[in-house]
């Protein structure tokens, strides 16, 4: 068993998670294995469970390269106890554990805002009404050190509004390899204005 490094992305819905966990793997992709919880539930649709610690099994068996030293978990994690059983899970594969937390800050209005646009299902409800707790470090540690598991360290974030074309239309692009933002939809038809705003005229 090796010493690795355990990341855990934990905020709200829309506070920037995604965002940050996927730059992190583009800039560290041979030694970084990122674990998108959302992602790993739809591919265990069909199980009945779709637990964390079933979720962490299913994407540690995804991983590509054997010799990574940082697993990056990006999920839903809003209390001390989801910690908890991601870093156990992690634990399992791994003899010590050395974890970082990377906490957004409480900011609902914005994470509301940001969530416009972002998927057909919208996460309204869970950011206005979910518990969101602060991470308790020394009650962590007592209840993970039969692991050999540390928390060393606590990253707070602040919520970043994202800009309108990304917030409206994020949920229809993508972004591919070469840096190009792609339409999943197209039309046929439209309309376009002249410089005095007085006229439409048909594409």
């Amino acid at each position: 068993m090796k010493n690795i490094k355990l990341e855990i992305l934990m905020g709200l819905p829309a506070s920037g998670k995604t965002t940050f966990g996927e730059q992190e793997q583009k800039k560290n992709s041979y030694s970084l294995h990122l674990i998108n919880m959302d992602d790993i539930r739809e591919e265990l649709y069909y199980e009945k469970d779709a637990s964390i610690h079933r979720c962490i099994e299913k994407g540690m068996s995804n991983r590509k390269n054997r010799n990574i030293n940082t697993i990056m978990v990006d999920g839903l994690f809003l209390t001390n106890e989801h910690l908890k059983q991601v870093i156990t899970a992690v634990a399992e594969y791994y003899g010590e554990v050395d974890v970082i937390i990377h906490r957004w800050e409480e900011d609902r209005e914005t994470c509301v805002k940001n969530d416009g646009g972002r998927r057909e299902t919208k996460s309204i409800n869970t950011i206005l009404n979910a518990e969101y707790e602060e991470v308790d470090i020394d009650a962590l540690n007592d209840v993970i050190k039969e692991w050999d598991c540390k928390i060393t360290k606590v990253v707070n974030h602040k919520v970043q509004l994202k800009e309108d074309w990304y917030r409206f239309f994020k949920g229809h692009t993508h972004f591919g390899k070469d840096g190009k933002l792609r339409s999943y939809k197209w039309t046929t038809g439209g309309a376009y204005g002249n410089c005095w705003d007085n006229h439409l005229s048909p594409v």
